[in-house]
């Protein structure tokens, strides 16, 4: 999701900081895409973490997430 009051966040897979990226906009999105990646072995299990990031002075701070797709060797895993 994206919205006016949501801010900055980290994702990091196997401990490994991806991207640093932003849910904020002028307005409110869901069902939207905020992260994917190619680069994962499917033989392998793996970790995925987002953190919200501190906005700071007058900064926006949040992040929803409404909707997680994982696809892997057998099909789509969802988690709405």
């Amino acid at each position: 999701m994206t919205g006016p009051s949501l801010g900055n966040f980290e994702a990091t897979i196997d401990g490994s900081l991806v991207a640093t990226l932003s849910a904020r906009s002028d307005v409110e999105i869901h069902n939207t895409l905020l992260y994917f990646s190619t680069l994962l072995d499917p033989a392998v299990q793996h970790t995925f973490t987002i953190q919200a990031l501190d906005g700071g002075a007058g900064g926006q701070t949040g992040l929803v997430v409404d909707r997680w797709v994982a696809w892997g060797e057998d099909g789509q895993t969802e988690f709405m």
